[in-house]
């Protein structure tokens, strides 16, 4: 019984002493931060030559916010759960592009796939959506919709995407004469 009670506390205490060491490396990566907002990673990629495998890392910086943009973007093109009985606002097959945020924006370049007919009220919906969504973080005031790279497109053929928009200027950007 004493034996079993000692082994379990010696994998407890190379358990935590590990996840301090985890800590410990952790930490250290990201003390050589240049911006808060950053998010450090090593990075690995390929260092083998003809008969030895070798890889070797890079240090990354991600912006914590274009990390969390990416995640809300890829759950609205995954959409609702099965059993919500809410309707999905972009296709499945819509790719992100690229993410970025500038001057308190969010420009978002997504695939050609997003656009699809839709009725206007569908359309409105589906911006509500996604800049309700976005707007959510704290730095982003206004999100940006590109499609393809085009930054003058539009999503369902109603409302003009050609400028950043917010909940409020969404009305501003229907189509005049639908």
């Amino acid at each position: 019984m004493h034996k079993t009670f000692f082994s379990i506390l010696v994998i407890i205490v190379l358990s935590l002493s590990s996840c301090e060491d985890l800590q410990y490396s952790i930490n250290k990566l990201n003390s050589n931060k240049s911006d808060e907002s950053d998010l450090v990673f090593q990075i690995y990629f390929d260092k083998s030559s003809d008969n030895k495998i070798s890889i070797e890392s890079e240090v990354r910086q991600i912006d914590r916010c274009e990390v969390n943009l990416s995640l809300i973007m890829g759950e609205l093109i995954k959409g609702p759960s099965s059993t919500s009985g809410l309707s999905p606002i972009l296709s499945k097959n819509t790719r992100i592009r690229t993410i970025s945020i500038k001057d308190d924006i969010a420009i978002i370049d997504l695939s050609k796939e997003c656009k699809v007919p839709m009725s206007e009220v569908k359309e409105e919906t589906c911006l509500r959506a996604i800049i309700t969504s976005l707007l959510k973080i704290r730095e982003i005031k206004k999100v940006k919709i590109n499609i393809e790279s085009n930054p003058n497109d539009s999503l369902g053929g109603n409302y003009d995407l050609s400028n950043p928009l917010d909940i409020e200027s969404i009305p501003m950007a229907k189509y005049i004469g639908k």
